[in-house]
């Protein structure tokens, strides 16, 4: 089998490394997309969700009950409480319906089902107190109290509830995203490490059949050669009992012929 030149077994080499190299980097490519994803689903499935609740909740504690004791305190104005109790409602409704379109998994939809009649008892109050307001009597918005905000209440607690599932969900999916970083260390690591091992090893070989192919250090060869050149005979060369083949060893053979044809040309001459 013919040996192939040392060019293409240099170029072997490189081809070696950068098929290496570009897995090594695609693999990096998919998990940071897939790190990616996560982070996306943690966002829009977690956080999103939670955002959305949270305004529910601030809706009914702020622009609900804040507006009625505000109205009942004069800080604000009738009229402007029912504004701020009407939009409240409406962001409500809005905030829940866009929560219901998220990734809902079995535990949530369970809280879901038993959240949906509370918030009907809800606005039935929420509305009872629009009424009052409408009336305009001191007397009926003043008589209004945290008693009558009791479903109110229920709903937020609901809410809390589902609030603490999804940082729990978050707090799981965390825990898998570091699982999964630290796989993908490990990995790109032992990756890296068998592909500088079979660099080395392809190297190794390469360098091995180079020197056999010399029968020694190039910088050897190249000074054995120059002296030779130079028409000195006498430096002896060293090369191996089995080694046939190599530059060394034909080197020592020109370099015996040459011997020989100069000794015969000498005595040719003395004759």
């Amino acid at each position: 089998m013919k040996t192939p030149p040392i060019k293409i077994r240099a170029m072997l080499i490189a081809v070696v490394a950068s098929i290496i190299i570009i897995g090594i980097g695609w693999f990096s490519i998919q998990k940071m997309r897939a790190a990616s994803d996560d982070m996306a689903a943690i966002y829009n499935d977690l956080a999103v969700p939670i955002k959305q609740l949270k305004i529910i909740s601030d809706m009914y504690a702020v622009n609900v009950i804040d507006a009625h004791n505000k109205a009942d305190a004069g800080i604000i104005t009738v009229d402007k409480a029912i504004a701020e109790i009407a939009r409240a409602q409406v962001e409500i409704n809005t905030q829940w319906q866009a929560y219901k379109n998220t990734t809902i998994d079995p535990e949530e939809q369970v809280e879901i089902e038993q959240l949906e009649p509370l918030f009907k008892a809800a606005n039935n109050d929420v509305n009872n107190l629009i009424a009052v307001l409408k009336k305009g009597n001191k007397k009926e918005i003043s008589a209004i109290t945290q008693a009558n905000y009791a479903n109110i209440d229920l709903v937020t607690e609901k809410i809390n509830v589902l609030i603490d599932l999804q940082l729990n969900v978050a707090k799981t999916k965390y825990a898998q995203s570091l699982t999964n970083f630290e796989s993908f260390v490990k990995t790109i690591i032992l990756c890296t490490l068998l592909g500088v091992l079979t660099s080395l090893i392809y190297a190794g070989f390469f360098a091995r059949n180079i020197s056999k192919l010399l029968g020694g250090e190039p910088a050897k060869a190249r000074e054995v050669l120059n002296t030779i050149a130079n028409g000195d005979l006498s430096q002896e060369i060293q090369v191996a009992a089995t080694d046939k083949n190599s530059l060394f060893s034909a080197t020592q053979k020109m370099q015996t012929n040459l011997r020989s044809l100069i000794s015969q040309i000498q005595i040719s001459a003395d004759s």
